[in-house]
């Protein structure tokens, strides 16, 4: 799979905007940040691991 040329320019347009959306939604998590992250992370093995 590869991008268009105009694909491309609308991943590199659409990301940082995403990553700082992402971002912005961590920091307002305050305390309980960490436990959101070990537990998305969580989700990821076992997601990886029914995929592969």
């Amino acid at each position: 799979m590869a991008l268009t040329p105009e694909g491309r320019e609308v991943v590199d347009d659409i990301f940082p905007r995403q990553v700082e959306a992402e971002a912005e939604a961590l920091r307002g998590l305050g305390a309980d940040r960490e436990k959101v992250v070990e537990a998305l992370g969580a989700l990821l093995r076992v997601l990886d691991e029914s995929a592969g």
